[in-house]
């Protein structure tokens, strides 16, 4: 049952930790800016704290900043992005965060939950931004109208999405196709997607099924994985 879910399950655990972590990291540099002093700092019982803190926003706002800004003169909080991106690579760090990913994994989102979202690879699954179906992806790809160079590694299967997008994993997710979640990125909300872009790529889609004879998607949107 569980074969791709429990792949999905390790990629989003994996995506979501690291997401933490550089936090974690980002919000020691800016309080202490010393390297020595954000060793000392740079604790399990540290982490802990931060997890519990129920308003991280903050860092979350400056962390999505930080990949903004590229400039060598760029500055988050007086220090400067260079000085940041050394610190994310340095090995005293980085050989620490296994300690870290335990803590993490006890708060986020139980692979029960997960399961029941994603579902058994005996049951369809359909996106729910476009519609489309993995049965309705794999006839296409059948037909050669799926272009994707990825589909070796994505598209064959739904991916799972965050609503809101700078938001953890353990908040609104839904099933949604390669497609929509490469577009939607961590850009758009989920109502800005559904209702503005996804009716084109539903379109799209609609038009090559059509061209094949195979079924269409039926608007709206399939709402099982809502």
């Amino acid at each position: 049952m569980e074969k791709i879910a429990h792949r999905k399950y390790r990629e989003i655990l994996n995506r979501s930790f690291k997401k933490s972590f550089y936090q974690f990291l980002l919000k020691l540099i800016i309080e202490e800016k010393d390297k020595e002093k954000i060793l000392k700092m740079f604790t399990v019982a540290r982490y802990e704290e931060f997890r519990k803190d129920n308003d991280r926003s903050i860092w979350t706002e400056l962390d999505r900043r930080s990949y903004q800004l590229r400039k060598i003169s760029d500055e988050i909080a007086g220090i400067k992005i260079l000085d940041i991106e050394k610190i994310f690579k340095d090995e005293q760090f980085k050989d620490k965060s296994n300690l870290f990913k335990n803590i993490y994994s006890q708060s986020f989102l139980k692979k029960e939950k997960f399961y029941e979202i994603y579902g058994d690879d005996m049951s369809p699954r359909y996106c729910s931004y476009c519609g489309i179906s993995e049965d309705q992806i794999e006839k296409l790809f059948n037909k050669d109208e799926i272009k994707t160079k990825r589909w070796a590694t994505r598209g064959r299967n739904m991916e799972v999405d965050r609503v809101q997008p700078n938001d953890e994993y353990n908040s609104e997710l839904v099933l949604c196709c390669y497609w929509c979640n490469n577009a939607k990125t961590d850009e758009f909300s989920g109502d800005e997607f559904k209702n503005i872009i996804a009716p084109s790529i539903r379109m799209v889609w609609n038009q090559r099924l059509e061209k094949k004879d195979l079924s269409q998607i039926q608007v709206p949107a399939h709402s099982k994985n809502k």
